[in-house]
């Protein structure tokens, strides 16, 4: 997990990316989801930028949206980390797939589940998910 993170932040602090493994670990344990998705979500949202903010305001490294903000720093990474995985979990567990559960993530669950046809960004985002995650299962 070490050298994949790296590859997106060369010169990341040790510290820091202690951290970002740490949390990455914690919220893997305590909502059941494979750290290297997590990983992979990570890589693909925010590039393992910490302060990285989206032109729709999602924010940190899981790049939440600010509703889903309550009481912490967003750019501190274990409760972003927390929050981004425990809504994952909850995608994960709406549609029972980890392509939809993606697409959820990116474009909302409301219009993975109408069955629309995915934006071309979130065709993207959930290819570049899976690549990650298939990646970081073969090291």
């Amino acid at each position: 997990m070490e050298s994949f993170i790296r590859t997106y932040q060369p010169a990341l602090p040790q510290a820091d990316l202690d951290e970002i493994i740490q949390g990455i670990l914690e919220a893997s344990e305590r909502h059941k989801v494979d750290p290297r998705l997590i990983t992979a979500l990570i890589a693909a949202e925010s590039g393992f930028h910490r302060t990285a903010v989206s032109r729709k305001g999602a924010r940190g490294l899981t790049q939440i949206m600010p509703d889903k903000i309550n009481g912490f720093d967003w750019r501190e990474a274990r409760p972003n980390i927390d929050r981004g995985t425990a809504y994952l979990r909850e995608m994960l567990d709406r549609f029972n797939s980890v392509p939809l559960a993606l697409a959820a993530y990116n474009a909302g669950p409301t219009r993975i589940a109408r069955n629309d046809e995915w934006p071309r960004e979130t065709r993207f985002y959930v290819s570049r998910v899976l690549t990650n995650y298939e990646e970081l299962l073969t090291k």
